[in-house]
């Protein structure tokens, strides 16, 4: 008895401190995934913008973060979870005559912010123990980006045959067109020096496409085609495009537009049953329908963030309908917005809380949507009296670009860095009315299509 006595307490002896030692390695795993997600999140406040909304906030003493609407944002001074607090801070960054990052002195460099989240806790009553994580981000469109607010046509590419252009999207050296055509519809346009773009190879795609959206090696292209409403076009080589896949979507209302998010495609059809589906492209050659729902008359256009999908619609009392997408099996009508008079909504685009709609009448409704299940109007810019066809905004998020069917000024593009105060920034008269626009980030350029039959597509230049 009394050995055993002795074991058992010199075993306590060794357990205890192994114990103790056991739940502090488990508080440092836990306090280290929590310091990584407010990095996570930090850099993803940035990501929707560098001014706005990154720096409108001073973290310098310290910020904490929260999820709305699947977005995050600065919240407060710090999180708690229990027994955790964490505290994310966002200083300068100074560097030397060399261009390195010093830990003091230095020239501050505007442009780029060191980002420290901070994790604090008690072990023991007596024991305060901290985990940091550190890193470094940039503001790395300032450099690639010029000024959108004064912009030109850099030059025109006149493709085989009448037909108009009725979309675009780039990726690297190249942008990917459809046409209004039912033959050699689908074009590969090398942009590598964009004052000089040049045909790379032309492609049959059953149907005519109406849109286009590119992920990864694939373009996704949206038809009239009862059999065949999403067609998947591998790309991975762009000399050789190649139809990986067609999608026949229940019912036969032709498929206006979509839009890529993660591991889906959000497409939207002309009026009737299941005029919005989910279509989960996570095996881009086997695409398969997740969910579908039926909106108030045809979804014309979509744009998501978050977990909701904002569509533009020709429906007189809802242009704007918001879809909940969170889970991609059972999308839910979330809310939606009567914007004034009856015109139809042809576009829509957006970042952070806000969203763009484009109008058959000309105007762009700039629309709050912060709680997306009420989306509320900030302000309507004027573009001119007719279509605005497509649109699309440049990484900084300060310039919305426009393509129009309005006269003398089919492209647009529009300040919008005070969202109830839209301007012009700059205008270009162009042959004839635009249907399409895409940002390259490779090229800082915009390309469009439009329906002259001499400059399907055109290039846009900042100066």
């Amino acid at each position: 008895m009394g050995i055993f006595i002795i074991l058992v307490s010199t075993g306590a002896g060794f357990t205890l401190p192994s114990l103790r030692m056991n739940r502090l390695g488990g508080n440092v795993t836990d306090a280290t995934f929590y310091a990584a997600e407010g990095l996570e999140a930090a850099k993803s406040i940035r990501y929707q913008g560098w001014t706005t909304p990154f720096l409108a906030t001073s973290c310098s003493g310290g910020c904490g973060v929260s999820a709305s609407s699947g977005f995050w944002a600065w919240n407060g001074v710090n999180n708690t979870k229990p027994p955790y607090t964490r505290a994310i801070t966002v200083s300068s960054v100074g560097r030397d005559g060399s261009g390195n990052i010093v830990a003091s002195g230095g020239t501050d460099d505007p442009n780029t912010k060191k980002v420290t989240s901070a994790v604090n806790w008690n072990f023991i009553a007596a024991r305060p123990e901290t985990i940091s994580l550190v890193t470094y981000v940039t503001n790395w469109v300032k450099s690639i980006i010029g000024n959108w607010g004064s912009v030109t046509q850099e030059t025109c590419l006149d493709l085989t045959g009448a037909q108009d252009g009725r979309g675009v999207a780039t990726s690297g050296n190249y942008a990917y067109v459809v046409r209004n055509n039912t033959t050699n519809n689908f074009t590969v346009i090398d942009i590598t020096t964009p004052a000089t773009p040049s045909i790379s190879t032309t492609i049959s795609l059953t149907g005519t496409p109406s849109n286009i959206a590119i992920s990864g090696n694939y373009a996704f292209v949206t038809t009239d085609a009862n059999a065949g409403e999403l067609v998947v076009v591998n790309i991975t080589n762009p000399l050789v495009p190649t139809v990986a896949a067609t999608l026949n979507i229940t019912g036969n209302n032709n498929a206006n537009s979509l839009y890529i998010s993660g591991n889906f495609a959000y497409v939207v059809r002309a009026s009737g049953a299941s005029n919005f589906n989910v279509v989960n492209i996570t095996t881009p050659t086997a695409p398969v329908v997740s969910g579908s729902l039926t909106l108030a008359g045809a979804g014309t256009d979509v744009f998501v963030m978050g977990n909701f999908a904002y569509v533009s619609s020709d429906d007189n009392a809802q242009e704007l309908q918001v879809v909940n997408v969170t889970t991609p099996a059972t999308p839910t009508a979330a809310g939606s917005l009567n914007l004034t008079g009856n015109s139809n909504a042809l576009s829509i685009t957006g970042f952070g809380t806000t969203v763009m709609v484009g109008r058959v009448d000309g105007t762009v409704a700039i629309v709050n949507v912060t709680t997306p299940a009420t989306p509320t109007l900030l302000a309507t810019y004027t573009a001119g009296t007719l279509s605005v066809a497509r649109m699309t905004m440049i990484p900084t998020n300060s310039y919305l670009l426009l393509a129009t069917f309005s006269g003398t000024q089919e492209f647009q593009s529009v300040l919008v860095t005070t969202l109830t105060s839209p301007t012009l920034g700059s205008a270009v008269n162009m042959a004839d009315n635009l249907t399409g626009v895409a940002y390259s980030q490779a090229k800082d350029r915009a390309i469009v299509t439009g329906i002259n039959n001499t400059t399907e597509v055109c290039v846009m230049k900042p100066n």
